[in-house]
């Protein structure tokens, strides 16, 4: 147990340090995307429309970005940065299509097990997100 003058071992981070982390990872996700858009043009467009035809056919099963990256690898050119996907994957849970439902490991060895978020649709894509794309 520390003494009373000593710091404590564990101090939780405080509201807005944790708003300044997604504030960053967000601005990072766009500035990804934007690049991507420069680079080929409406990549993001593209994306998204890839994952509403990855979720006609994924139905309501558990997916990862990952899997979305697999089903579109031979029709889509690959973004300057990967991290554009999680513009277009964020774009669609605004849009009130998929959910978070938990985090899990990656399957690609060069992502070194490393975590991300799980997703399931949560309505049918086509009846919803074709209106003004």
């Amino acid at each position: 147990m520390p003494y009373a003058d000593e710091p404590p071992i564990f101090t939780p981070l405080a509201d807005t340090q944790i708003e300044v982390g997604r504030a960053a990872r967000d601005d990072a996700m766009r500035r990804a995307a934007d690049h991507a858009d420069k680079q080929h043009a409406d990549w993001t467009g593209q994306a998204y429309r890839a994952l509403l035809d990855f979720l006609d056919l994924n139905g309501s099963s558990p997916f990862m970005t990952e899997d979305v990256r697999a089903f579109v690898a031979f029709a889509l050119v690959d973004p300057p940065d990967s991290r554009a996907w999680g513009a277009v994957i964020k774009r669609a849970s605004r849009a009130g299509l998929i959910e978070r439902i938990g985090y899990g490991e990656h399957k690609d060895p060069i992502r070194h097990r490393g975590i991300s978020a799980i997703w399931r649709r949560v309505c049918a894509v086509r009846n919803h997100a074709r209106h003004g794309i």
